[in-house]
């Protein structure tokens, strides 16, 4: 037999997870407005792709790895682009992208301690109701 108090716990846990997954897909959305849809294998690219754009604008470096800049090159040869308005696209790109990203990660904590706080089907609904209101960005 099922108690009430079971009954009204498993339906906590239930809007929980609820919630945690509209946070998710908030998250989720404003990343894809932020990047566009952009394929997780050129994603991989980007942390290699900014340490080719710093070496390209710092100047000639004898530790610096000939291979990180042909990644601006190639992508410059497809876009016509001079390499280092590329760099600097790189570079300003990747510091926002980052500065969003920061903000998106304290709001998805902090909603996710809001979520565990809750000790009510009542508080959470009000959580839920708060997501789209707080997301940053």
């Amino acid at each position: 037999m099922i108690t009430a108090e079971a009954a009204g716990g498993a339906a906590l846990a239930a809007l929980r997870a609820e919630v945690g997954e509209v946070v998710a897909a908030q998250v989720a959305a404003r990343l894809l407005a932020l990047t566009g849809p952009v394929p997780l294998e050129e994603k991989l690219s980007w942390a290699a792709k900014e340490e080719a754009a710093r070496q390209v604008l710092g100047g000639p470096d004898p530790a610096a790895d000939p291979k990180a800049a042909a990644l601006l090159v190639a992508e410059a040869e497809q876009t016509g682009e001079e390499i280092a308005a590329l760099a600097h696209r790189i570079l300003d790109k990747a510091a926002a992208y980052r500065q969003a990203l920061s903000q998106l990660t304290g709001w998805r904590r902090g909603m996710m301690q809001r979520i565990e706080a809750a000790r009510s089907l009542h508080e959470l609904q009000l959580v839920r109701e708060a997501v789209p209101e707080t997301v940053p960005g």
